[in-house]
């Protein structure tokens, strides 16, 4: 199965490739004895497909999340770079995320096999994840699925050697311009107000506010300004890259850069700022926190190695899930690396492992976490 998802190449921005996927996916989930349904979340997007097993039991479900797609065009990689050896798969998603797909189609097989009814499983996978679903609804798509949930498992790539992530950062981006006076630099220099100064000014404010004991960080990663050497600069634009771990810090940024960017240390100089909320953060909240005590406690008690914890800078679809409250973990999928390029890799064994785990988790989800 996970070769067959491999082969199916699903480019996030050729929606046609992408539905392929859905049908992939859907069949699996149908033929495990799921309830399927496609979502078309915009006309520049590919299908999304969820479905739902056990949908008679009356308790709350348990979401499992994933996305479709792949940062790689269709033929960009050659037949011969799909493999496996010693264990390990390569091919264009094999770990971000076909193996994640693999993971919820046989995590709701196994269920079944063993007699579990207690909870739906239901499966949410959406087309346009390496995007950030600009171009579609998919984010509304995924907070209406999931809403309910007693826990939610995001099936993206695990870490080595068997990591689970309980918190990420969230992103807001500043789009900074300085609007200032051009000026001859040697006949009109005073008459000039120099933009590029005043962002100089702002730069330094803008990097006190990263706050490292908090998680915060404030990056001036991009700037532009003036025209020729002997021209004061009448324009200058800055792009800021901000992460932070709650919402209260992302709260906390946007007022301070508002007020930053209302101050002019050069007199006359104007500022205007973009402000724009990337992703949310994914809170490690004492839920989650249990969550993954729990996880890691079925893990040890059945053989399944030590489960480890881990928080990261980059953000992933399950924040819109735990901003709703949802008890949720990360990078449960297969575990693999070099994501994104032409050294991916998954571990097949992993696969293996993750399904069992993640089945186990479930089936005693009542007796020690509910």
């Amino acid at each position: 199965m996970l070769d067959a998802f491999v082969r199916c190449e699903s480019y996030v921005k050729e929606p046609e490739h992408v539905s392929e996927m859905a049908c992939l996916l859907r069949k699996a989930l149908e033929d495990s004895g799921a309830v399927c349904h496609y979502h078309r979340g915009g006309n520049m997007v590919g299908l999304s497909v969820s479905g739902t097993w056990n949908s008679d039991a009356d308790a709350a479900p348990v979401l499992l999340l994933g996305h479709l797609d792949t940062v790689f065009p269709k033929g960009s990689w050659d037949a011969s770079e799909c493999f496996v050896k010693d264990g390990i798969l390569h091919g264009p998603g094999c770990c971000d995320m076909k193996g994640g797909a693999v993971a919820a189609v046989w995590i709701v097989r196994t269920l079944r096999h063993i007699g579990y009814h207690k909870r739906p499983i239901h499966a949410v996978f959406v087309s346009d994840e390496e995007v950030g679903h600009t171009e579609s609804d998919n984010i509304a798509w995924i907070r209406q699925e999931g809403a309910g949930a007693v826990i939610a498992l995001n099936l993206e790539p695990g870490r080595r050697p068997n990591r689970v992530t309980i918190g990420r950062k969230g992103c807001l981006r500043a789009t900074i311009t300085v609007h200032g006076t051009p000026a001859h630099s040697g006949n009109s220099f005073s008459q000039g107000k120099n933009a590029i100064v005043e962002m100089a000014y702002k730069i330094e404010k803008l990097h006190q506010l990263t706050d490292l004991d908090a998680g915060t960080t404030v990056s001036c990663n991009v700037i532009s300004g003036g025209t020729v050497f002997n021209c004061v600069p009448g324009t200058c634009t800055l792009a800021v890259d901000c992460r932070f771990q709650t919402l209260a810090e992302q709260e906390r940024l946007r007022h301070a850069i508002t007020a930053i960017c209302n101050e002019a240390s050069v007199t006359g100089a104007e500022t205007t700022v973009q402000l724009e909320n990337v992703s949310l953060p994914f809170e490690t909240t004492d839920a989650v926190r249990r969550l993954y005590q729990f996880s890691s406690e079925i893990s040890q008690r059945f053989g399944y190695g030590d489960l480890e914890s881990l928080q990261v800078g980059g953000s992933s679809d399950i924040c819109h899930l735990s901003s709703l409250g949802i008890p949720a973990l990360c990078s449960a999928g297969i575990v693999g690396g070099n994501l994104h390029t032409h050294a991916e890799w998954a571990d097949m064994e992993s696969l293996l492992q993750r399904i069992k785990l993640w089945t186990a988790v479930i089936a005693h989800l009542d007796e020690g976490f509910c």
